[in-house]
């Protein structure tokens, strides 16, 4: 565990909460060129963010945290770290076999979805690079800018999450998305998905919502 950063009572929430705290005061600083969709709306972003972290373990969170503070403390910005990542502006992560095993983790459970809910995520990010067909950077692009900000502790506990998921057979991609259904109202992926299935001119604005970059 991170000494000062948990401890046997501190809960998910608490440290989701401070993270998303931090990251939305480095989001809101970035320069113009980086600037995304969502920044002129904090509360998606942090919908979003939320939602990224739901299933990340305490360690995990713990050790992202501690990723955002030492970056913090040395004047770094790791928004701008992620982005510059994803433009390809800065070399790759020195472990970059551990990303690849992540990146492939993470969007062949975007696939599973894809396959599942068409309707839902029609108008979303391609899962991997080489599918993408349209103006938006594939999940494959915006996931690995991310990891490549990462502390090597972060991504090998991030690693251990992922196997711990995979062995539960859950899939983190649709956990994310039922936290934002759910934050919108709804009761699950299969009501939205079945709407949109019987309503196809709908879909284009929910899907606005759902393929913000953050």
């Amino acid at each position: 565990m991170l000494p000062g950063v948990i401890n046997m009572m501190t809960q998910p929430t608490q440290l989701i909460e401070r993270i998303v705290t931090r990251e939305l005061a480095m989001f809101l600083t970035l320069p113009a060129h980086q600037q995304r969709l969502c920044h002129e709306d904090p509360d998606s972003f942090c919908l979003h963010r939320h939602a990224r972290f739901i299933c990340w373990s305490l360690r995990s969170l713990a050790s992202y945290l501690e990723d955002l503070d030492v970056a913090q403390r040395a004047g770094i910005n790791l928004m701008t770290v992620k982005y510059a990542h994803m433009e390809r502006l800065l070399p790759r992560h020195r472990d970059t076999t551990l990303i690849d095993a992540l990146v492939m983790a993470f969007c062949c459970w975007e696939k599973e979805c894809l396959q599942r809910y068409p309707h839902f995520l029609t108008h979303g990010r391609a899962p991997f690079a080489d599918e993408s067909r349209s103006h938006l950077s594939s999940y494959e692009t915006t996931l690995r800018g991310e990891l490549e900000s990462y502390s090597l502790q972060t991504l090998k506990s991030l690693w251990r999450d992922v196997l711990r998921l995979q062995q539960q057979g859950t899939n983190l991609s649709e956990k994310t998305y039922q936290y934002l259904i759910r934050a919108w109202g709804l009761d699950s992926i299969e009501q939205l998905e079945g709407f949109m299935a019987r309503h196809p001119d709908q879909i284009s604005r929910q899907k606005d919502a759902v393929s913000v970059t953050v």
